[in-house]
């Protein structure tokens, strides 16, 4: 049997490292991991509806997505957090319908949809617990996503990065507050 760890490919355990840090600290990166989240939604979207188009094609759109979440962050706050919330949503959603087939393009924008809606929803309510929930998710879901782990454990996997994210995530927002307001 081979190495599993000679099958992860390097873009898997660079998507794997993103995971981690959007696990772990997508509430203090939130302007980057705006970027990078859209970066991520539009090259799972790409793939998905332009497979017979080059790698360059589909990372381009990628990227325009990753630059467009960046700006409007810097532009427009408030917009910013339901776009995370969207953005995050979405990917997560992506993820999640791609572990039980059939895999069809309207299950997977039914997903996408949803999610988007669930996470646009969540940050607008409760900004600085939907942004630790929000990245927690993204994150899960791209480090497990990467892992290649049968399906029958991949879920089980997300679920408790998701909860380990938020835990270390609400324990540092906790700190940051309590810090601020001391004498």
């Amino acid at each position: 049997m081979e190495n599993v760890l000679q099958q992860v490919s390097a873009s898997d355990a660079g998507l794997a490292a993103a995971g981690l840090v959007l696990l772990f600290f997508g509430r203090k990166l939130f302007w980057l991991a705006l970027a990078g989240l859209g970066f991520l939604l539009g090259l799972a979207i790409a793939d998905q509806l332009l497979p017979a188009q080059s790698e360059g094609v589909r990372l381009g759109l990628a990227l325009l997505c990753g630059v467009a979440g960046g700006f409007l962050a810097v532009l427009a706050q408030k917009l910013a957090i339901r776009l995370a919330g969207i953005l995050g949503g979405g990917f997560a959603g992506f993820w999640l319908i791609g572990l039980w087939p059939p895999h069809d393009e309207p299950r997977m924008l039914v997903a996408v949809v949803v999610g988007a809606i669930v996470g646009a929803l969540l940050a607008g309510l409760l900004f600085e617990t939907a942004l630790i929930i929000v990245s927690a998710l993204a994150g899960a879901s791209l480090f497990a996503q990467s892992s290649h782990l049968p399906d029958r454990f991949a879920p089980w996997a997300f679920l408790v990065l998701l909860c380990l994210g938020v835990i270390v995530q609400a324990r540092g927002a906790a700190g940051h507050k309590a810090a601020r307001n001391a004498p």
